[in-house]
């Protein structure tokens, strides 16, 4: 182990400083374990992470100054070895998947219960992925469904916030029939049956951020 007292490294990634302090009580209760950085903000990521080595990050998903997911992607890449596990609110099947495709190895609630955050850290620590029962029910669920495009995405994310076809398709630069081809395959893909359903799917899935 790389850390303190060859304890567990752990950098602690939560733009809510209630929550850092409530992880950082979680893990420092754990005799294996320490605290070696923390920070909510997805600038100060990677290089804080560079001078701290820690051997784990727990890093939410949602961060003052940017986006986790960048934040994941942008470790990987700079340090191939990282081993991040993500603890969120958020559990849209969208969520788990693009967190996993980014490059975590685990993925936990923030309500659940907290030797499960513990189990994660360990097992991601000894080179094992965990995904808690509803994240790991999310990814499958997004493994067997028809994804969609990129431009299905954009006229869905714009559909989401009420707007009209027409609207959309000089937002997009697209004909207005081309619009309503999207619309017609997106409820399809979604297994809805209009744009009201669409949305609060959408919603449901993760497929979209309204923030």
């Amino acid at each position: 182990m790389s850390a303190k007292q060859n304890r567990i490294g752990i950098m602690v990634v939560d733009g809510q400083e209630v929550v850092r302090q409530g992880v950082k009580a979680l893990v420092t209760a754990e005799q294996d374990m320490a605290i070696v950085a923390e920070t909510g903000r997805a600038d100060e990521i990677v290089p804080l992470y560079a001078d701290s080595r820690p051997d784990l990050v727990i890093m939410d998903l949602r961060l003052r100054n940017g986006s986790g997911l960048d934040a994941i992607r942008q470790l990987r890449v700079r340090f191939p070895a990282s081993r991040i596990v993500v603890l969120s609110n958020d559990c849209g099947e969208e969520h788990v998947f693009r967190a996993i495709e980014a490059g975590a190895k685990g993925y936990v609630m923030k309500d659940g219960d907290a030797s499960e955050i513990v189990d994660a850290l360990r097992a991601v620590y000894r080179g094992r992925p965990f995904l808690s029962a509803q994240a790991s029910s999310r990814f499958v669920d997004h493994a067997h469904r028809c994804p969609l495009t990129r431009r299905e995405e954009e006229v869905l994310a714009l559909l989401v916030r009420g707007t009209r076809n027409r609207k959309i398709a000089n937002a997009l630069g697209i004909a207005e029939e081309t619009v309503k081809g999207h619309v017609k395959n997106i409820l399809v893909k979604l297994g809805v049956r209009d744009r009201t359903e669409a949305a609060s799917e959408a919603i449901r899935r993760g497929l979209v951020d309204l923030e």
